[in-house]
Formats: C-alpha cells, sequence, structure tokens
C-alpha cells in the first residue's frame, strides 16, 4: 500500500528495485536507514499541564519567618455538600501571614481563569503589595498563566508551594477556611452559578467586617514539654490594627484603612453581611 502511494506521487520504480523493497525485512530497513535517522534528532518529550508547572514551583514548608507584610498562603473550599460530583461554587481564601488579613472570594468550579481572575480581584484590595504567594499542589493554583504571572510582575512575586498531602504546610489560611468560609457559608452544596455574584457581594463585607473588626491572635512561642505543648500568643488585634502597627506599609494605605474604620460601624456591617 505505502509503495503504491510512493509511486502516485514520485513515479514508477524500476521493478528489480520494486522487488527488493516489498521484500527487505524490517531490521534491514532500520539498518539501511540508520545513517539518514542520525540526521534528524527525535524530539525531546517535555512535561506538560500540572506536573511541568510543579516542577517550576518550589516547596516552602516550616514555620514562616517573615518581617513584612504581603507572604500570602492561599487555598480554596469546595461547596459541594459532600459529593465532589458535577459543577458546584468554589471559594478562594489568601490570608497575609504577619498581619493576618484575610480575603476571600466565591467563583464557579475552581477553573485556573476562575481563579486566577480571583487572585487579581484580591491582590488590588490588599493594603500592601503581594511579595509571595504560596499554595497546595491543586491545578487551579499549578498552571503556566499564574507562574509566568509572578515571575513577571513588576515586583516578582514568590511562587512557592506546599508538599502533597501535608495540610499543616498551609496551617494559616487552613484555619481561615474554618473560622471565615464555612462559618458564614457553611458546608451546604451550592449548585445554582448565579448565586457567585450575589454570595461576592456579601463575602466582599464579610472579609471587611473580619479585618477590621475580628481580633486575631498569633503563636509567639510553642515549647514541648512532656506529652503537651505550651503556646504562647501575643496581644488580640485585629488585622487592620496590624497594619496600622506596621511601618512597612505606605501613608496612603493607612489612611484608607481609617477612612473605612470612620465610615463604617461594626454592628451595621455585621447586620448587613447576614442581610446579604
Amino acid at each position: 500500500v505505502y509503495v503504491n502511494s510512493y509511486e502516485k506521487r514520485q513515479g514508477p520504480l524500476d521493478p528489480n528495485v520494486r522487488q527488493l523493497l516489498l521484500q527487505v525485512s524490517a531490521s534491514s530497513m532500520d539498518r539501511l536507514l540508520k545513517p539518514k535517522r542520525v540526521l534528524s534528532p527525535r524530539r525531546r518529550c517535555h512535561p506538560m499541564g500540572v506536573a511541568a508547572v510543579r516542577k517550576e514551583v518550589p516547596i516552602r514548608a516550616g514555620e514562616w519567618q517573615v518581617t513584612e507584610p504581603g507572604w500570602m498562603e492561599a487555598d480554596t473550599v469546595a461547596h459541594c455538600g459532600g459529593n465532589m460530583a458535577g459543577n458546584f461554587v468554589w471559594s478562594l481564601t489568601m490570608t497575609d501571614i504577619l498581619t493576618e488579613w484575610t480575603e476571600i472570594r466565591v467563583m464557579w468550579n475552581r477553573g485556573a481563569a476562575a481563579t486566577f481572575e480571583r487572585i487579581k480581584d484580591i491582590e488590588q484590595i490588599l493594603p500592601f503589595s503581594m511579595r509571595g504567594f504560596d499554595s497546595d499542589n491543586g491545578p487551579e493554583f499549578m498552571n503556566w498563566h499564574l507562574l509566568d504571572y509572578c515571575r513577571t510582575a513588576f515586583r516578582p512575586i514568590s511562587f512557592t508551594r506546599s508538599r502533597p498531602y501535608q495540610k499543616n504546610d498551609n496551617a494559616h489560611v487552613e484555619q481561615k477556611n474554618g473560622t471565615h468560609v464555612r462559618g458564614l457559608l457553611g458546608h451546604e452544596r451550592i449548585e445554582d452559578p448565579e448565586c457567585v455574584e450575589a454570595l461576592n457581594q456579601a463575602i466582599r463585607q464579610w472579609s471587611l467586617w473580619k479585618n477590621l473588626y475580628s481580633p486575631v491572635m498569633k503563636l509567639v512561642s510553642k515549647k514541648h514539654i512532656g506529652h503537651r505543648y505550651r503556646k504562647r500568643y501575643d496581644r488580640p488585634r485585629t488585622p487592620a490594627q496590624r497594619v496600622l502597627e506596621c511601618s512597612l506599609v505606605s501613608k496612603d494605605q493607612k489612611a484608607r484603612i481609617r477612612a473605612w474604620l470612620a465610615t463604617t460601624d461594626c454592628f451595621t456591617l455585621k447586620q448587613n453581611v447576614e442581610t446579604a
């Protein structure tokens, strides 16, 4: 079949050559063609997708040692009601290590494009520049689009990931998934895409209330004594207070936080969240 097709394009072969060609073995073909094949090197098979991005993103494990705001942990929460089948709402949580400033956004499914859009939305509302981004190994984070954005930003963002199946590597944001996300939206399944925008309007106010009026304590020391740990925490302060105390935050951003505090009331804002 191949010889007939060749002759239609290149013209008829000599009968003797055609007979030898039809009789030659596969091993003889490989031997005769070897000098020609060397001239065309094999194409290397490069890994694609999530596996390739994971090789480019370094692993970060252990305690955070930061002295400036902007180092963020990120994670997603599935509002699936215990059943991961089908389409449903996901929420994205990002929290700052130094100030505990936390922002939440809601999206339909957890595609790379939708997640990146929410990350950009959160980055614009942060009262400081994002210096580091640490996430788990989910495909919503392990994609070339987000990696290229971190690398080519005006001020490059350090992109790291946790060890697989090690939730303690993202302990800060994992804690916020319980207090901030489940505490408001619960564990019910949300499978109506029309809910996304309405939920975002409510959860933006919820994030603002948490950052302005909900105090948090940060772990200062942890000692292993016998079979127990003795933990010491700092004085409870809201994320807004921690940002205002930080000398590395610009005066304009501090003025914006003071304006929020002056124009909002903690009880009214909480009531607005519940209503929304």
